[in-house]
């Protein structure tokens, strides 16, 4: 019998060398740009299926637009580090703070149409 050897490989150790930051600003990106299309296919087939009035246009238009924009700028998060490290230049160092706004976009919109469909329920 042959007993297997547990080994545990770093993630940091596979990536190149000061790129371990980058990787997981990417891998973040495509995450939340599939975030991004799931929760407004979730928004708008919730929005569809609901009785006519349920849910206020204006409020509703408000959550779609945050949670597209996420999904945009996490994209376009996503584009420009592959862009730039397949052109061999230095990513912008506005990426992270594209990040933050990605998520706390995508938050704000999902929240806001939690909040309108939780009402619509009570």
């Amino acid at each position: 019998m042959i007993e297997e050897i547990e080994t545990q490989i770093e993630p940091r150790h596979l990536a190149p060398q000061g790129h371990y930051g980058e990787t997981l600003i990417y891998d973040l990106a495509k995450f939340l740009t599939t975030l991004a299309l799931l929760a407004t296919g979730g928004v708008l087939t919730l929005a569809e299926t609901a009785p006519k009035g349920v849910y206020r246009p204006i409020f509703l238009l408000l959550a779609l637009g945050a949670i597209a924009f996420a999904g945009v700028l996490a994209f376009a998060v996503a584009y420009s580090l592959a862009e730039v490290r397949w052109r061999g230049g230095e990513p912008s160092r506005r990426l992270p703070l594209l990040i933050q706004a990605s998520t706390s976009l995508l938050g704000l919109g999902t929240g806001g149409f939690v909040w309108m469909w939780w009402n619509a329920l009570t």
